[in-house]
């Protein structure tokens, strides 16, 4: 099973023991859930890890048998999932891509169940493909009751937004503007940024291995750091995929619960403090006082 990049490992026992504990799989038989182990492996992540990665992002449904980790929806909403969650089913039966992001809150292990084996002709036996078919639908259904998350390639169909911004290609200075454009997000309501997309929709792609994206990852994080300060990194979610065949990284980021300042150095070496709000499809600098104080005050809402 390539593209974890960690440690697989074919334990049938424990493979057993996480299907026992999983909701999803309450009613199946000894023999059923042998035959899921049978295309199942196990897979290790390192805390802090993402459990998608472009080379297996829709193969796969994972059961977690050890660990915590967090779903970040493209609604800004976070779900968490631990011993006995199932998880990865929208992938089994669409093309629509993702709808969120898997992390690792501690180091986890999970159960990956490879989806051929699942709905291709002739794995299973054809009851057993309808027993499962049926209760991931079921998990299915269950999030028809919360709120409809958008898929990149849905974002990118709707264009520019208040709520969302092109980024072709990644240099010294698309950085600077990212983060500029974090903060702007971060004092209104929140968005995504879209990192290989052209200003008109077009799909450009980015010509990155998956260290270049770590390392893309880690720049930006510490830029911003930098220039907004650590406590607001924890509101920045990063996401690689492949749409039509390019990669595109988005950078969901929620809004904040205190004002954010830009901070950067003035030509003669001092810092000055920007204040940048989201107005349309552009970020715009505050920067009279009295705006400033009547943005925040409405904004965050202090008594």
């Amino acid at each position: 099973m390539s593209g974890f990049g960690l440690d697989n490992d074919k334990n049938e026992r424990e493979i057993l023991r996480a299907l026992d504990g999983c909701r999803t799989f309450e009613g199946f038989s000894d023999g059923e859930k042998k035959a899921l182990a049978a295309f199942s492996r196990l897979v290790h992540f390192e805390e802090g890890k993402n459990v998608f990665s472009m080379e297996h992002q829709e193969e796969y449904l994972f059961v977690v048998h050890s660990g915590r980790l967090s779903l970040r929806r493209r609604t800004n909403k976070r779900k968490q999932f631990q011993q006995g969650d199932l998880f990865g089913e929208m992938g089994i039966f669409t093309n629509r891509g993702r709808l969120g992001n898997i992390r690792c809150e501690e180091a986890s292990t999970l159960v990956a169940i490879h989806k051929g084996g699942v709905v291709s002709p002739g794995k299973l036996p054809v009851e057993l493909q309808l027993k499962v078919v049926n209760a991931l639908t079921r998990q299915i259904i269950s999030y028809f009751h919360e709120d409809n998350p958008s898929a990149t390639v849905e974002l990118i169909a709707r264009g520019e937004t208040e709520s969302t911004e092109f980024k072709e290609s990644i240099n010294k200075y698309s950085k600077d503007a990212i983060v500029r454009s974090a903060a702007a997000f971060m004092n209104l309501n929140g968005g995504a940024i879209l990192v290989g997309v052209e200003d008109g929709g077009r799909i450009a792609g980015l010509k990155m291995g998956n260290q270049e994206i770590d390392r893309f990852q880690r720049d930006l994080l510490n830029l911003l750091k930098r220039r907004l300060g650590a406590g607001f990194t924890t509101l920045i979610d990063f996401d690689a995929e492949e749409i039509d065949g390019k990669l595109v990284i988005r950078i969901d980021i929620d809004a904040a619960r205190s004002p954010v300042f830009y901070r950067e150095k003035t030509g003669n070496g001092e810092e000055k403090e920007l204040f940048i709000v989201r107005t349309g499809t552009m970020n715009t600098q505050l920067k009279k006082t009295s705006e400033i104080i009547d943005f925040v005050q409405e904004r965050f809402k202090y008594n």
